[in-house]
Order: C-alpha cells, then structure tokens, then sequence
C-alpha cells in the first residue's frame, strides 16, 4: 500500500466530536465529516490496489465509516444524552452523507471488476439500536442476595450464587456449580424486572451441557 501512496489516515477522531457538544474543546461535525471521508477513501484506494493483483480468487473488503458514523451519530431517542431535535436533524443528514461516501466508493469500485467472472456482494456486519440505559444486573443480584461484592465493587466468591457478564444488547448469567436449582428464580426475576413501566429484559436458557448458565437479551432498553 505504501508503494502506491497510501498511507494510514486515521479514524475519525469521535473522542474530539463527543467533546465538542459535552461543551469541551473537541471538533465540530463538519470536521468529523471530513476525517469521515478521507477514510472511506482509503479503504476504497486499499481495495482498488488489492484488485489489480492476479492473485486472488475471493476478496473481502471492509468500510468502517458506516459503522463508526452509525455508533457515534445515531441520536433518535429523546432519552439519549445530549438529545437536541436540532442535534437529532444534524446527526441524520451526516449518517446519510456517510453512506453516500461509501456509494461513490463502490461506484469506483465496479467498473475495475469485470462482472461478468466475478461476482459482488455488499452487506452489513450487524445493526444499530440507539442506547439510552445502562443497566446493571449485578446490582440486581446483589439487591436480591445472590451477589456479594466488596467496598471497590469487586464480585466475591464466597456469598455469591449468581454474576452477570454484559456485552452489548446480551447479557450472560452464571450459576454457582450445584446452583441450578436457581435458574427458575433467575428467569423470574430477570423477566420481571421493571425500568420505569417497562420491561427490559427477556430470558433465554442454552440447552445440553451449558444449562448451568442463563442469557437474557434486553428488548425495550440497553
């Protein structure tokens, strides 16, 4: 890549953007956009490289912007920090501009192919919800006796039957070994479980050998 001129540009530097409308100094919107852009064209200069070689047969490629435009600009939700409808228009009419940076990227992309040996697909890796609650099911545990933790929020061992591990929308619940007998409170408690007038969370059990180990995956807030 190097040897044709392309050099890593750098993300768009979404740390400096959420400053900018915390009140901090960071970076406005337009510039972000630019940093956006610049991106989307490397990846786009980087595929086009990788083209040109014979020496493939697939050939998988990547653009980041989408993602990292939809984390960082999907505001829709009024109870989501910093919601403004002004800010909410803004962000909207930026997603949209980046998607239509990586329109113009395929349109450079096609006519290097020859389409008729070689086949296109273009798909997402995943989809967006706007996120707007944190919500703590250890505390959860802890309120209802399951969990121990000490003064600094460290889960301990001895007192404690359950602990939950979170990533994103998903939420997992291990069980103290000889603990199974807990599993029907924990889908109790966990489906029953209001935020407000809402339920958050639904409740789900691996089948087979992993039935020592609940999943909940949050529905109405995350």
């Amino acid at each position: 890549l190097a040897g044709q001129g392309l050099f890593w540009p750098g993300a768009p530097d979404s740390d400096r953007l959420v400053d900018s409308w915390s009140g901090r100094p960071g970076i406005d919107l337009a510039t972000w956009r630019e940093q956006s852009e610049r991106f989307a064209r490397f990846f786009g200069d980087a595929l086009l490289a990788a083209i040109q070689r014979p020496d493939w047969d697939l050939l998988l490629g990547y653009f980041p912007v989408i993602d990292e435009a939809e984390h960082e600009l999907q505001l829709t939700d009024p109870r989501q920090p910093g919601f403004t409808p002004e800010r909410r228009d803004a962000f909207a009419a930026a997603r949209t501009q980046v998607w239509q940076e990586v329109d113009r990227e395929l349109a450079r992309l096609l006519p290097a192919l020859d389409l008729k040996t070689t086949a296109v697909v273009v798909v997402s890796d995943h989809g967006m919800a706007a996120v707007h609650t944190h919500l703590n099911f250890n505390e959860l545990l802890r309120e209802k006796g399951l969990l121990a933790a000490g003064p600094d929020g460290t889960i301990l061992e001895a007192g404690t039957a359950a602990y939950a591990v979170g990533d994103g929308g998903l939420v997992h619940v291990y069980v103290k070994p000889g603990r199974a007998d807990l599993l029907p409170t924990l889908r109790e408690l966990f489906t029953g479980w209001k935020v407000g007038t809402r339920r958050p969370s639904s409740a789900s059990s691996p089948a087979g050998r992993r039935r020592k180990s609940t999943s909940t995956t949050p529905t109405a807030a995350t």
